[in-house]
């Protein structure tokens, strides 16, 4: 898994101003900030390294924390701040990688140039209470509707059905209806959805992401829903 964020995720144009702004929002890099206090736009301090572990910071960002933290919710296998763009995308063409298996990579770039640098990072869960309960909380909302569903429904519609279920469109006077679509964006990457706190924006806080593919690649594009539950 993995992101590239400065101009790489397409969206829908009426969220595009909207995107970036959050973008923005997530470097940290707001009046008065030292520089050990920036941010990248994957939320990581600047100053994180291999062997460091993060706790939920700021909305959008994390904090370097011991990894015996309870609240460590990642653990940084490898980090990379000196390669370019070339050398990203050519190690994660063809489904590749450049962390382990079970490891989540995400990355940050500002430009699409070939020579533009990347960082990234790789990424483990700790073993810790907090972590587990992260992991469960980004499942859920990766939870994806039925491609028919997706194909078909639209803001203000309701849907049926719940996490290892289909999803299927009732009408909102439905006493089975248990989602109400509040958003939807066309041409959002796996890759953009699955990485660590990469939903935060899209929804709002207490609402579900949900997403469709038609395959797994991490660059394939699908459809994002925000749900808000009608319980």
């Amino acid at each position: 898994m993995v992101l590239i964020a400065g101009g790489t995720v397409t969206l829908a144009v009426t969220l595009m101003a909207g995107w970036l702004l959050i973008f923005d929002l997530a470097t940290g890099r707001l009046a008065g900030s030292s520089p050990e206090e920036i941010l990248d736009d994957h939320g990581i301090p600047s100053d994180a390294r291999a062997g460091d572990c993060l706790k939920d910071g700021k909305p959008g960002s994390y904090e370097i924390t011991a990894c015996t933290d309870a609240n460590a919710v990642w653990k940084i296998t490898r980090s990379f701040d000196t390669m370019t763009r070339a050398t990203f995308d050519a190690k994660m063409a063809d489904g590749g990688d450049i962390c382990a298996e079970g490891e989540t990579t995400t990355s940050y770039s500002t430009s699409e140039s070939d020579n533009a640098k990347v960082e990234a990072y790789c990424l483990a869960r700790p073993d810790t209470a907090a972590a587990e309960k992260q992991a469960r909380e980004e499942d859920r909302r990766l939870q994806s509707p039925r491609p028919d569903a997706f194909s078909k429904v639209a803001i203000g519609d309701c849907l049926m059905g719940d996490i290892g279920t289909d999803y299927e469109i009732v009408d909102c006077t439905d006493a089975a209806a248990r989602w109400k679509v509040t958003g939807r964006v066309e041409g959002v990457t796996r890759e953009r959805l699955e990485s660590p706190g990469s939903s935060q924006g899209l929804c709002q806080a207490e609402e579900t992401t949900a997403g469709h593919w038609d395959d797994d690649h991490p660059q394939a594009r699908g459809v994002a829903l925000c749900l808000a539950s009608t319980g």
